[in-house]
């Protein structure tokens, strides 16, 4: 079942690793799900990025 059906939002607090980290892995589960797999790193000539379906917000607390 698609994650994505639970939760309206997802809120990830830190600086721009931890933003990284988290839009890139909403990203990869929307095209897994979708059959396509990031992960190997290999992309048709094609390709297309989905959109998240969810909303991300961002409260930065990371290092100055």
């Amino acid at each position: 079942m698609n994650c994505f059906y639970f939760y309206a939002s997802v809120v990830c607090v830190g600086g721009d690793g931890i933003v990284h980290e988290v839009v890139n892995g909403l990203l990869e589960k929307v095209h897994f799900d979708a059959g396509m797999d990031l992960a190997n790193g290999k992309m048709s000539q094609d390709f297309k990025a989905l959109e998240l379906p969810t909303r991300v917000g961002i409260i930065a607390a990371g290092t100055v």
